[in-house]
């Protein structure tokens, strides 16, 4: 896993020669006040004569407010990004050795190692304390100091400026610059409480489209005003901070029109109630909570980061304002419109979850956000896992990542999430096949916890609908076979009973679909296909199958005859207790159906001249079992089934002389009739 995919966001842009981010401004005291655009800065300097000096990698040479220069990418007026680690020494190539223990405090409050710490001296002289990932020296985290003491930590990818923070003279966070995949940009400045006063975002051509302020309440409230700075337009909303969870989302209160008189949507809300944990690490392109107050960022290239167990991005959890949400009538539809997260926002964390997995390392802390924050409920989650881009499936990763009592919880969170659905839908039954797969036949080792806790948390309704969707999805496999084998004795017969139980309410519906009868009649194909036969699935199916749903299966069934199976695979009084089960229902109607009719046809053909051998008990039972006008239905449907044979040849031959003789004299008498 490359550093960038653990620090930032994947919106955040990836690659590219130049960033440029929103810088900021300060007041007399070295306090940011508020961040200028590309667009300004560009303009601002183009009036001056920029210094050029021939170095490795990009420096802007330009005069910052505060008498720094643009090249360490401290708290300047220069939007060029800091150079490459590798171009940081001086041209006489030396740099500073030794890191003085106040520097070292700060690198420890800022979660760096100052014994993984590089010291670089660039051309203008500026010291920059840089630690690169352990794969890669062009990817990591790098702070500098300017005239007032303060600090910039700046975030590199493969050399590239990718977010910056800035903090004071005391390490308290200030203020904050993302570059989105886009070209889009965001700041973020923070008052002196620790809470974000206002956030402001430029496209990619260093236009100001959006603002926002915050102002807080002594309850824990707040409200926010949105500007639109393309039209001018505002909307505020204020929000109430949960009493007994700070964390949890906030109530809508109300929304209010601005003196405009038109509330217009300013595009998904930011929800600044989501905090920040000591000692955590903020994921560049995420939002920090202003009403909580905000600890420095603990960053450390090459190791596992924490990018903050309670930390939302942008707009996660907002309710999102729309023109027919912001009347005081309808607060509770706009907090409704939240119940389950967009499209796009399941998509964003699905693509966090499978990159903190993916590759070398894993982000634990990543996965742990996500997976365990409470803001995620269920709905949320099952989202999330339809969206998730690994081929393995999100339950499969986490067991080849995690191990222990964290593997056991996040596996059942996901169990938890899956089950929770009543009634299950099929696009969620899916799913649940398809991770069911993962964790049995696919892969050598079985995740044991997942499979047996999913058959404890389903419903038999839903344990059913998995069952049925499962050979859909995993290409005419069934869930019963890939089972078998994978578990201790004990465990598989207890899995397999709770599939054969589940199975059984489906095969008493009222309304079996294609779907499910096409499942049933695999499972009875597989169970007795090869060596061995699974007596017990091929005998509860039998047996508590409607008549009306066995032919249906027998439809469906991919071999050429169901009977001939069942008399290749069983014998005795097992053998006749099926047949018999079989004939009374294919019977069981009266008059039978021509689906009936054609079913019973094609059994016939194969317990007569199809084979060597004749199932004389099917044939007798049959021609017993039916009455006179549906033995006639079933004669008149056999040359068609059977691509004109006849009933009566078929059976010329193939029976002792006297029963031969009683079988064609009811077949000539249902004819008459």
């Amino acid at each position: 896993m490359s550093r960038n995919e653990q620090i930032t966001d994947p919106n955040l842009i990836q690659t590219g020669d130049k960033i440029e981010l929103p810088v900021p401004e300060y007041d007399e005291n070295g306090a940011i006040t508020g961040f200028k655009s590309p667009e300004e800065v560009q303009a601002a300097n183009e009036s001056q004569e920029p210094e050029t000096t021939e170095v490795t990698g990009e420096i802007d040479g330009t005069e910052a407010t505060d008498g720094t220069s643009g090249v360490d990418g401290a708290n300047t007026t220069s939007t060029t990004p800091t150079p490459t680690p590798s171009s940081y020494e001086g041209t006489d190539g030396t740099v500073q050795t030794e890191i003085s223990d106040e520097v070292k405090e700060d690198l420890e409050a800022l979660g760096m190692d100052p014994d993984k710490v590089e010291i670089q001296t660039d051309i203008m002289g500026n010291t920059n304390y840089y630690q690169p990932s352990e794969d890669n020296e062009n990817t990591g985290v790098a702070i500098s100091y300017n005239d007032y003491g303060e600090i910039t930590k700046s975030f590199y990818e493969n050399g590239n400026l990718i977010a910056a923070e800035y903090y004071d003279e005391n390490n308290t966070l200030t203020g904050k610059s993302f570059n989105y995949e886009d070209g889009s940009t965001m700041s973020e400045v923070y008052n002196e409480d620790g809470k974000v006063a206002a956030r402001t975002r430029f496209d990619a051509n260093g236009q100001l489209i959006s603002s926002e302020t915050f102002q807080y309440g002594d309850d824990g409230s707040y409200t926010m005003t949105t500007t639109d700075e393309t039209t001018g337009e505002e909307t505020t909303a204020t929000y109430e901070a949960s009493q007994t969870e700070p964390t949890e989302s906030p109530d809508l209160i109300s929304e209010e029109e601005s003196s405009s008189g038109t509330t217009t949507n300013p595009g998904t809300t930011t929800d600044p109630e989501t905090s920040t944990d000591p000692g955590t690490t903020t994921n560049p392109g995420t939002t920090t909570d202003p009403g909580i107050e905000a600890d420095p960022v603990t960053v450390s290239p090459g190791v596992t980061i924490d990018p903050g167990e309670t930390e939302a991005e942008p707009g996660l959890y907002d309710p999102e304002i729309t023109e027919d949400q912001t009347t005081e009538a309808e607060p509770e539809a706009a907090a409704a419109e939240e119940d389950v997260i967009s499209d796009e926002k399941a998509e964003r964390l699905a693509e966090e979850l499978h990159s903190a997995m993916e590759g070398w390392g894993t982000d634990d802390e990543a996965v742990k956000n996500i997976l365990q924050n409470e803001k995620i409920s269920d709905a949320d989650l099952i989202k999330i896992m339809k969206n998730y881009p690994g081929d393995e499936g999100l339950t499969r990763d986490i067991q080849g990542d995690f191990s222990g009592k964290t593997e056991d919880e996040l596996t059942s969170r996901i169990t938890d999430a899956l089950s929770s659905e009543d009634p299950l839908t099929e696009e969620t039954a899916d799913l649940i096949a398809k991770e069911l797969y993962q964790a049995t036949a696919a892969h050598n080792g079985t995740n044991e916890q997942f499979v047996e806790e999913m058959f404890d948390k389903l419903s038999p309704e839903a344990l059913a609908l998995v069952n049925e969707r499962y050979s859909t999805v995993n290409e005419g496999r069934t869930l019963k076979e890939d089972i078998k084998g994978d578990f201790s004795f004990g465990a598989e017969d207890d899995l397999i009973k709770k599939l054969n139980d589940a199975t059984m309410s489906g095969l008493k519906s009222e309304n079996m679909t294609e779907e499910q009868a096409k499942q049933y009649a695999q499972e009875l194909f597989n169970a007795m296909d090869g060596a061995g036969t699974d007596e017990e699935t091929v005998e509860s199916i039998i047996e508590n199958v409607t008549p009306e749903n066995l032919v249906k299966i027998m439809q469906q069934y991919p071999a050429d005859s169901l009977v001939r199976d069942i008399q290749g695979d069983f014998s005795g009084g097992a053998e006749d207790s099926l047949i018999s089960q079989i004939t009374d229902k294919l019977t069981a109607q009266d008059p039978i159906t021509e689906e009936t009719a054609d079913i019973i046809a094609k059994e016939l053909y194969q317990a007569t001249a199809a084979h060597l051998g004749t199932n004389e008990q099917f044939v007798e039972e049959i021609f017993e079992k039916l009455s006179p006008e549906s033995l006639s239905f079933v004669n008149t449907r056999y040359s068609v089934v059977n691509e004109e044979r006849s009933l009566s040849d078929d059976i010329k031959g193939d029976f002792s002389f006297g029963k031969e003789d009683e079988l064609l004299k009811l077949l000539y008498e249902a004819d008459m009739d």
